[in-house]
């Protein structure tokens, strides 16, 4: 599953998500401020940024810029959940600055949050025919085309 990072200065929004998230397999994590926010995304490099837009000390659409203007970053998928989603204006806003969507906050019910941000997170890793079957029962040319195929995923 995914690693997953909410950005919220309010805890009595960010506590059921986190515990909702991983009781689905995501490794999540909460941080309350911008500053915060960028370091993290910096250091663990998650798969998803939720992200308020609303904060005390940088607000959410600084915060995108600084994730968006970073080549590290640039391509993380960050999802604004804000009560300011309704404003057709505001969602349009964030997604001129790089937000792969913006949701309101507290309505969407949790299988269809599941639903929508599952698109962003990275599929999970394949297994060759190698790993899955011991090499002696392998038969030669399986092993051989799963090489070959193992490579080509690679490159």
């Amino acid at each position: 599953m995914g690693r997953i990072l909410i950005v919220d200065d309010n805890l009595d929004q960010c506590i059921p998500l986190l515990r909702l998230l991983h009781h689905s397999g995501h490794a999540t994590a909460c941080v309350t401020t911008g500053e915060t926010a960028l370091g993290m995304v910096r250091l663990s490099k998650p798969d998803l940024v939720l992200l308020d837009a609303m904060m005390p000390d940088m607000d959410g659409t600084q915060i995108l810029r600084e994730i968006r203007r970073d080549p590290m970053t640039a391509d993380l998928p960050v999802i604004m959940v804000t009560s300011l989603a309704t404003d057709a204006e505001f969602r349009q806003h964030v997604r001129d600055l790089g937000a792969n969507d913006c949701w309101p906050k507290a309505t969407l019910g949790y299988d269809e949050m599941e639903a929508r941000f599952t698109r962003f997170l990275p599929l999970p890793k394949r297994k060759s025919l190698l790993e899955i079957a011991p090499e002696d029962d392998a038969p030669t040319g399986v092993r051989q085309m799963t090489s070959r195929l193992v490579a080509l995923e690679a490159q």
